[in-house]
C-alpha cells in the first residue's frame, strides 16, 4: 500500500496522510499480535519441524534481522517519511521473526513443558512486543514532529 501510494503522491502533505493511515493500521496490527504471542507462549500451536528446517529458519531470521538493522540505521539518511516507515516496518517484521524462531526452537529442542522456559518465553516475547510498539509509536511521532517544523 505504501509503495503504491508513494508512486502516486509527490507532495509532502500526501505523504503525511499516507503515513498516518499506515501508522494506524500498523498500530492495530501490533495490538492484534498479542493473540498469536499468547498462543505461542502457552504452546497451544505445536510446531512439527525437525532440527534441519529449524536451523534453516534460524539462518534466515539472522539474515533478516541483520538486513533490517542496516536499513533501519540508513533511514536517517533519507528525508522521505514513507521510506522511513517502510524501513521501520521491515525491522518490526524481523522482530516478529525472532519471536517465531524462539518458539520454534524451543518446541523442536524441548522435550516437555518446562516452567522456566514458559517464564523465559513470556518475558522475551513481552519485551520484543513492547519494542515493536515503541518503534511504531516513535516512528509515527518522529515523522509528524519533524515534518511539522519543516525539517525532513
Amino acid at each position: 500500500m505504501i509503495t503504491l501510494y508513494e508512486k502516486k503522491s509527490s507532495s509532502r502533505a500526501n505523504r503525511k496522510k499516507i503515513h498516518l493511515i499506515a501508522s494506524i493500521v500498523l498500530f492495530i496490527l501490533n495490538i492484534a499480535l498479542i493473540l498469536p504471542l499468547a498462543i505461542m507462549v502457552v504452546r497451544q500451536k505445536p510446531v512439527n519441524l525437525t532440527l534441519i528446517p529449524a536451523i534453516a529458519m534460524a539462518a534466515y531470521t539472522t539474515y533478516k534481522v541483520i538486513m533490517a538493522s542496516i536499513n533501519l540505521k540508513r533511514r536517517k539518511k533519507t528525508s522521505n517519511i514513507l521510506v522511513k516507515l517502510l524501513r521501520s516496518i521491515s525491522f518490526i517484521d524481523a522482530l516478529v521473526s525472532v519471536i517465531t524462531l524462539q518458539n520454534t526452537l524451543i518446541m523442536v529442542m524441548s522435550a516437555g513443558a518446562d516452567h522456566n522456559l514458559f517464564i523465559l518465553v513470556s518475558i522475551t516475547s513481552g519485551l520484543i512486543w513492547l519494542l515493536i510498539l515503541f518503534i511504531t509509536v516513535y516512528s509515527s511521532i518522529r515523522a509528524f514532529t519533524s515534518s511539522a517544523d519543516g525539517n525532513p
